[in-house]
Order: structure tokens, then sequence, then C-alpha cells
């Protein structure tokens, strides 16, 4: 089986195709910037929040309002877990083992001690983090079924601390962490597609001016959903969308939108051009399917998406 490779990345994260280009599923900013309007929402010890035309509730304990972690940090923290399910082999008990400090690295982030406690406090969030009326599919014999689900991404994280009573170092401590049952379904089912997300291209993220970082990763996941294919088109509304931009102005939306695309130039995008006539972009992905060379190592099996 043929495999995706990144030209300019060989360590990628992972997360469901349909994860990376759900706008919500991942978004704690709006709640973080609506606090006030979240508390009105309380009933038993929950606070929930909702969208016109999203038939999802989301909940989270009314305790944990004033430490939401960002959406970047909650979606790339999310695809290192579902990238380190993989790498063990899809283990039967759903069940990790690594470290705080291996979590930042696989997702392109510089660890410190703020870095640390903000992966805690994501991992204690997803434990909480519950969604009512989650789509989720399954394909069998040639057709998908849909369902509707209470869902979460994690059951729980559990921290070594000490050994013998000697204190762990927190930097190579190592955290349990148990995938939901549901999620784990998801990511064992290789008929629905997988989408590899480039870490090189988090890091570049990660290292732009602040206000590029979420049009920018915005846009990363949604390439990746888009892989194998190599050569890809947006509308210009589309690129709107996904970058969360609000602007009306054509000239000023495609200067903001080529800024977040030259983000990504050559590690992620290897070439775009607008095509005025058709108010869209092309973007030529940089990397490749290549024949998947077999390894003394069993390596996950990932399917992509189709457009």
């Amino acid at each position: 089986m043929a495999k995706w490779e990144w030209e300019h990345s060989s360590d990628t994260v992972t997360l469901p195709a349909d994860f990376c280009r759900d706008r919500y599923v991942f978004d704690t900013d709006m709640p973080r910037q609506n606090k006030e309007l979240l508390m009105q929402t309380e009933k038993r010890g929950r606070v929930s929040w909702h969208r016109i035309g999203d038939d999802r509730y989301f909940y989270v304990p009314t305790a944990v309002i004033n430490s939401l972690p960002s959406q970047n940090l909650f979606r790339d923290t999310i695809a290192c877990i579902t990238q380190m399910f993989f790498n063990n082999n899809y283990p039967d008990n759903n069940i990790i083992m690594s470290s705080l400090r291996q979590i930042a690295h696989n997702m392109g982030i510089a660890f410190n001690g703020n870095c640390a406690q903000e992966i805690e406090n994501v991992l204690a969030f997803a434990r909480l983090y519950t969604i009512q009326g989650q789509p989720l599919y399954r394909i069998e014999k040639g057709k998908t079924y849909k369902y509707e689900s209470i869902f979460g991404f994690i059951e729980y994280a559990v921290k070594e601390v000490s050994i013998d009573g000697g204190i762990i170092n927190p930097r190579v401590a190592r955290t349990q962490i148990k995938i939901n049952d549901i999620y784990a379904q998801i990511l064992k089912d290789k008929k629905l597609p997988k989408a590899p997300v480039p870490v090189a291209a988090l890091r570049k993220a990660n290292q732009a001016p602040r206000r590029l970082i979420t049009p920018t990763k915005n846009l990363i996941y949604n390439l990746s959903a888009l892989i194998p294919k190599n050569e890809v088109e947006y509308s210009l509304i589309k690129l709107k969308e996904i970058m969360q931009y609000k602007e009306t102005r054509k000239d000023r939306l495609r200067k903001s939108i080529e800024n977040v695309i030259n983000q990504l130039y050559p590690i992620m995008i290897s070439d775009y051009q607008y095509m005025p006539e058709h108010n869209k972009y092309m973007i030529k992905l940089a990397g490749q399917l290549r024949p998947n060379m077999p390894t003394q190592t069993s390596k996950s099996e990932t399917q992509y998406a189709k457009k």
C-alpha cells in the first residue's frame, strides 16, 4: 500500500479526516471569549454551548470554564496522542504511555514549565469535555452508516509523581492516557480516512505572528484531510471560512489569505496560483504517495480522504 510522505516533514501527527475539517469540535476559543454568557447556561454543575446550524451541544463542568485551553493546543495535543496510538499498534486496552515532554516534542513546540502545565490542562479538559450529538461513521459492506453519539476524546490521564517516595523529574515522568472507547473505535477502523498532519508545518505556524497562528493551523488541518491529492483547489469564500476571516473587501481578503499560504511555503505548499476568473486558488502540496516498503517493525496503516 502506498504511503503519503511530506517532502519537508518526516514527522506527522494524525487526526481522522472528518475532525480535521470540523470547524467546531476543537473550538474552545468561542466559549473562552464568552464566559458570562456561558455561565447563564449552567445546570447541574455543567455549562454548555451550541451554534446555529450545528445540532451538537458541547458540555464542560462549570469548575473548568476559567481554564479552558486554546483551540490550537487542544487540537494539536489530540492529534499527537492519536499518532502515538497508531505508533503503538492500536493497543487493545486503548492505553498509551508517554511524557509531557514527548508530547510537546512530537507536536513541535518547545518544552518548559509553562508548556507542561498547559498540556496537563489540555489532558484534564479533554477528560471532562463531552459532545452530545457528535456524528460518527462506520463503513460496512460498501455502505456508510451514520450515528449520533455522546462523545469524548480520552477517559483519563494519570501522571507518575514518585517512585518509592522519590520525586520524579516532571520532564521525564510518564503519563498514562486512556483513549475514549468510541474514539479508539474510529481510529482502529481502517476504512475511515485519517489525515497525516506535518509537524514541520505546525512548528512553522507556532512561530508565525499571533494573528496568523489560528488561520494557518486551520489551513494545515484542512489540507491534510485532502491527502492523497497533491493539487487541490479552494474558492476564495471557502478559504475565508476555513481561516475564519470576516474581511469583505476582496483585495484585503486575498492579502490575508496569501499571508497564511505563504507561512506554509515551501514546507507544506510547494506552489499556488490565484485564478481571478473563477475566484479560486489552486494549491500544490509538497508531498506525494510513495510505495510503503515493508519494515521489521509494524506500522499503522493510514487511509486517506477524498475531496
